[in-house]
């Protein structure tokens, strides 16, 4: 109950002195504030499907995927181990782009983080609608999914907090710092409400039922809100640049 007040009141606050901003003659720090507060809820967004790995991916991974052999919690790895494989990939690939002036911009970054994540969630949805037949999804599409999962992480959270000290008046920057930090406090009620959705067990305890309310919530949530949401970000990326 209190912390989505919380959030108002934080929103709220930076977008009255933003406007203050603007009153005072500084039309660009205000309206870069406006960036901040827009990104902030895609941020969200973003880490609610995200942060579904400690949660009901784990008990999807447990309940409805041939693992063979290996235990659930052995999946919780692959991220981890996408990062150091992939971070210094994505490192030398934003300096090219920044020196040939063809980097995007951390909205159009935001973007692409929040299409992998709908592409990720996409993958189990193909698994469990052309392989499932038996309420057990292949293997391979949990590594596909932790796969773009992990692209769209490496795309969105490094330049979130740069963007931020970027943006943010130097006399407020570490309370829009906290603010970012917020989003993610709010991600985590989101995620905590999702996977009570996903992960309730059958009353019989079919698998076929099981598999079906994992993926009915990942479809709604992580395929059609998180690619909606992206294409929204997609079309405000001018304007937000």
């Amino acid at each position: 109950i209190f912390l989505p007040i919380l959030i108002a009141g934080v929103v709220g606050y930076i977008f009255m002195y933003s406007l203050k901003l603007i009153r005072e003659g500084d039309k660009v720090a205000g309206q870069r504030l406006w960036v901040v507060l827009v990104l902030f809820f895609f941020h969200a967004l973003f880490w609610a499907l995200f942060e579904q790995a400690g949660g009901s991916l784990m008990l999807f991974a447990d309940r409805n995927v041939d693992r063979m052999g290996v235990p659930a919690s052995i999946f919780q790895s692959l991220n981890p181990l996408y990062i150091m494989l992939l971070a210094p990939v994505f490192s030398s690939m934003w300096l090219r782009l920044n020196k040939r002036n063809k980097e995007p911009s951390t909205p159009m970054k935001f973007f692409w983080g929040l299409f992998q994540m709908a592409l990720g969630y996409g993958m189990i949805v193909i698994g469990a609608k052309f392989f499932g037949a038996d309420g057990m999804v292949p293997i391979l599409f949990l590594f596909l999914m932790y796969f773009f999962h992990t692209t769209g992480e490496l795309s969105l959270s490094p330049v979130g907090l740069s963007m931020v000290t970027k943006l943010s008046p130097p006399k407020i920057v570490g309370f829009v710092m906290g603010a970012w930090f917020l989003s993610i406090s709010l991600a985590h009620e989101i995620a905590g409400q999702l996977g009570k959705l996903a992960a309730t067990p059958p009353k019989d305890g079919s698998l076929v039922d099981s598999m079906n309310a994992f993926v009915g919530v990942y479809m709604t949530w992580g395929v059609l809100v998180v690619g909606a949401a992206s294409l929204l970000l997609l079309c405000l990326v001018p304007i937000l640049k």
